[in-house]
């Protein structure tokens, strides 16, 4: 059982082009409850897994307004949604493992959806394992996309949203080189549809959300990870990708073509770690052509074991060298690329629980 809770408040300048803008203030409030269980039967070497959870919203508030005026907008809604899963693992032929599984979803705003997966994994000997993986998945509207209407920047859309969807097949290979060091290939096609995209109203000011699009992906992945038994560690990742619309044949916009990862984690005596991250994304182009350049961010983290019963503290700094860099802009900003936060600071502190059953502590 969780509880989770979300909270936003920003303000700037708002209303659309060529009108005089209004000094407003932007707020939004979400607050959900949920619950699952699941439950695994072992009948020889099958394995069976069942499950089913269920979230709602106590609260998830939306408004827009301007100091000593009327709102500009406001909304609170309250969605639930509800799930039920299985998954049978078999394992009928030496070395092959083939599992098959769904999941159901209902939602109170948006279509049902069925999310059928499955998976065979050959495993020639004790140091590969090459996967074939092949299913459907979604997504449903945000709370932006699906509640915010206020008539000035975003109108409600002409039909109401669905889900979106999409289709994946997936060849991987993972190979142990070493016992400390490991490495993943992996090639991938997804075809999506219904994307839900933020498009401008002819002849207006205003836009609004819309499913509307067909896309295709395909790329590759590869990963290297080292673990030596001393505490250090290394992650290297690679993507490539190209994405493109079924309709034209055109890139699609605001969508990088590479992405990588460069991860290091070294011990500090007895207490605790320190880890490095460079996180790389290549240059993209928004829907008005825009070129939004490449970025390469630095990130530093320092995480104590645990402490005094099972307290763990951490501490990261993001954007490290509080590097300048942009994202792409919708089609109500009258910026060609929206400049993003630079150095940020997370401190987190977790406490686990010593639960006792069976004789053993979990």
């Amino acid at each position: 059982m969780h509880y989770d809770a979300y909270d936003y408040v920003g303000s700037g300048d708002y209303g659309p082009p060529g009108f005089p803008p209004l000094a407003v203030r932007v707020k939004a409030r979400a607050d959900w409850i949920g619950v699952e269980g699941t439950v695994t039967q072992h009948f020889g070497q099958q394995q069976f897994t069942g499950g089913a959870e269920y979230e709602y919203a106590l609260g998830l508030k939306q408004w827009t307004y301007e100091v000593g005026q009327p709102d500009v907008f406001r909304s609170d809604e309250k969605p639930w949604l509800g799930a039920v899963y299985g998954d049978a693992e078999l394992n009928l032929i030496p070395h092959v493992t083939l599992h098959a599984g769904a999941r159901w979803d209902k939602a109170s705003d948006f279509e049902n959806s069925l999310s059928p997966r499955g998976a065979a994994i050959w495993t020639p000997d004790d140091r590969t394992a090459v996967k074939y993986i092949v299913g459907m998945a979604f997504r449903d509207p945000n709370a932006y996309e699906a509640y915010y209407a206020d008539g000035v920047t975003v109108v409600p859309g002409p039909a109401p949203l669905k889900p979106e969807q999409i289709l994946s097949h997936e060849l991987a290979v993972d190979r142990n080189l070493k016992p400390w060091l490991s490495l993943t290939l992996d090639g991938f096609y997804n075809r999506l549809k219904d994307l839900i995209n933020q498009v401008a109203e002819p002849d207006s000011t205003v836009s609004y959300f819309v499913n509307h699009d067909r896309m295709h992906a395909k790329g590759l992945e590869a990963e290297l990870v080292a673990q030596r038994s001393t505490g250090w560690s290394a992650r290297a990742t690679y993507a490539a990708t190209m994405t493109s619309a079924d309709t034209d044949g055109q890139s699609a916009e605001d969508a990088p073509h590479t992405l990588a990862t460069l991860h290091g984690s070294a011990p500090l005596a007895s207490w605790g770690t320190a880890g490095v991250e460079l996180l790389y994304v290549s240059a993209m182009t928004d829907g008005r052509s825009t070129r939004v350049p490449a970025s390469l961010l630095p990130n530093l983290t320092l995480a104590t074991r645990p402490r005094w019963g099972g307290w763990q503290f951490s501490s990261s700094l993001y954007d490290a060298l509080n590097r300048r860099w942009s994202s792409p802009a919708g089609p109500n900003d009258p910026e060609d690329q929206i400049q993003m936060d630079g150095r940020g600071w997370r401190f987190q502190v977790g406490y686990r629980l010593p639960v006792r059953g069976g004789g053993r502590e979990r």
